[in-house]
């Protein structure tokens, strides 16, 4: 996992995955997942993810590559 820091208040940690076949290195899977959070207050936080997942050789009638992005809201206690 790497985590970047480039404010007091913003941290961006990206997580990569990659696993492939070890008889066919052409066939692979990988997952990314790359978020955003800011603090806006002591207890208040907003984020948004971006996960991505790419199969090379997906079944038929499956896309090989799928997006979300979600937004989210954190309240501290």
């Amino acid at each position: 996992m790497f985590v970047a820091v480039s404010e007091e208040r913003l941290l961006i940690p990206n997580t990569l995955y990659v696993q492939s076949r070890f008889d066919a290195f052409a066939d692979f899977r990988l997952l990314e997942d790359l978020e955003a959070l800011m603090q806006m207050t002591q207890a208040l936080g907003l984020g948004v993810t971006l996960s991505v997942a790419h199969d090379s050789a997906p079944p038929s009638g499956v896309h090989g590559t799928d997006l979300r992005l979600v937004s989210s809201v954190r309240l501290s206690f």
